[in-house]
């Protein structure tokens, strides 16, 4: 969710409900008592930012994400673009993909694969601890997600 939310905060300002819609439309059913302190936790990472505005005689509060939260959401693609690569071979029809023999190279637990994840994220030089902890997080949830898309193709 995290990394969703740097997302859309990356193409324009968002409120705390536009974001909670969204997140409902990918199947992230969460409360305002999770999704708030999550947008409190990245503005307090310097990953996004908010601003109040006034909309129809109410107080809104918007968040845009900050170009700290620009590098972690570029870092986390560059991730998520490696690891896809490497589990779904563009030169494979996708349908062989779900038909591969047990211990074939995409079939690894997920336990090696987050280990690999942790290795990527680790390269980065950066003494934040946060930030690569937010990066794995947001790695982890991608991860969640395509073993549930890969489930629901077998």
């Amino acid at each position: 969710m995290r990394l969703h939310v740097l997302h859309h905060g990356a193409e324009r300002e968002v409120t705390g409900a536009w974001m909670a819609a969204e997140l409902a439309e990918h199947g992230y059913r969460i409360s305002p008592g999770t999704l708030y302190p999550l947008l409190h936790d990245l503005e307090d990472a310097e990953l996004l930012t908010s601003q109040e505005r006034v909309d129809d005689g109410h107080a809104v509060r918007c968040y845009t994400t900050t170009e700290q939260g620009l590098a972690t959401l570029a870092d986390a693609r560059r991730a998520i673009r490696e690891l896809a690569t490497e589990l779904l071979p563009a030169d494979e029809p996708e349908d062989s993909q779900r038909h591969r023999t047990p211990g074939a190279r995409g079939d690894r637990p997920t336990s090696l694969l987050v280990a690999e994840i942790d290795k990527l994220i680790s390269r980065d030089r950066s003494d934040d601890c946060r930030r690569r902890d937010l990066q794995r997080e947001a790695v982890t949830e991608v991860l969640s997600g395509l073993r549930s898309l890969l489930a629901e193709g077998q």
